[in-house]
């Protein structure tokens, strides 16, 4: 797409207040596409990307709703949306990984977000080219989720071969992609929570063992079963008082929830956010290229069942990911 073919104006979803999505996010027709040309503070590379498709996370909606606003403040109104899959149709003169053309992915953050419209101006250090055995839906569903899981595992918890790993939501977004990747980087075991009508999905993604959370207490089950790490890979309420009781005398529990306790002991009690970062993109287009995870999605839609998307989001009882089409 030459710069002479790139619109003016774009169709995206508007967030205009805070509050309950179906009342405060708005679908419009002429938003400005983004400019490439720098403000004054901006110092880094920049790259234009056409969406195809994008898809939901949890604090998206919390996002929308003011929940999650001390964390990340926004100027009303803003474009919503952190998962990109799409293409890149422009870029700063000083861009040297991407070019005009690439099939690429990001996580756009929850700080920046805009992936919930047609175009969209990110930084080019937190993009990265999508594995070429991926289709657009599988691109889109993967960036958060999948950088969490990884970060989570690696970064934080210090996943080595042959340790045991307790991962609480395993049939979510991060939770899917945390089973995947746990059995892919080395772990002999690993044990997940999840309804039981989501045995059998887990199962296939690689689990040993399943608990479900609805009628059973992991904590009781498991005590002393020595695990290395617990991932909480849904902000479970109580979960690092509970996972004292299954972990090692040295473990690691790693939290998506930003409420930080002490550690205790020689057991580390770790808050994560994940950071959007090339980086780590590659590491997961490679490992997606041998094939040790591909991304669950539960379902796909349209660009105008936005509310019905966010509805879902919102109801926790999704297994994987939930994708939809900006544009093709």
């Amino acid at each position: 797409m030459s710069q002479a073919e790139i619109p003016s104006k774009m169709r995206g979803i508007l967030v205009e207040d805070y509050g309950v999505p179906k009342d405060v996010l708005k679908i419009k027709d002429d938003l400005d596409v983004p400019s490439l040309r720098r403000s004054g503070d901006e110092h880094e590379e920049f790259v234009l990307i056409k969406v195809h498709y994008s898809s939901i996370n949890p604090v998206d909606y919390k996002i929308v709703r003011g929940e999650a606003r001390k964390l990340f403040p926004h100027d009303l109104p803003f474009i919503p949306g952190i998962d990109v899959a799409g293409t890149v149709v422009k870029i700063t003169d000083g861009c040297r990984k991407l070019k005009v053309g690439d099939k690429v992915w990001a996580d756009a953050g929850p700080s920046r977000m805009g992936a919930f419209s047609e175009y969209v101006k990110l930084p080019e250090s937190i993009v990265g080219v999508m594995p070429k055995s991926f289709n657009f839906e599988q691109a889109a569903a993967t960036p958060l989720a999948g950088l969490t899981a990884l970060q989570g595992l690696k970064a934080h918890a210090k996943l080595e071969s042959g340790h045991k790993v307790l991962l609480l939501g395993g049939c979510g977004g991060v939770g899917s992609f945390s089973i995947q990747l746990a059995k892919g980087l080395g772990a002999s075991y690993v044990s997940t929570t999840c309804g039981t009508g989501n045995f059998d999905t887990v199962k296939k993604l690689g689990a040993d063992e399943f608990i479900d959370y609805t009628k059973d207490d992991w904590s009781e089950i498991l005590k002393g079963k020595d695990f290395d790490i617990v991932f909480d890979c849904v902000g479970e309420k109580d979960a690092w008082t509970r996972a004292q009781k299954v972990l090692k005398s040295d473990g690691v529990f790693v939290t998506t929830n930003i409420e930080r306790t002490q550690d205790s002991g020689k057991m580390k009690n770790i808050s994560m956010i994940t950071v959007p970062n090339a980086g780590d993109l590659d590491m997961l287009s490679n490992l997606a290229e041998k094939k040790v995870f591909v991304p669950l999605i539960s379902m796909v839609h349209k660009f105008d069942d936005v509310f019905t998307m966010f509805d879902h989001c919102e109801s926790g009882h999704t297994s994987g990911k939930m994708v939809f089409e900006i544009r093709k």
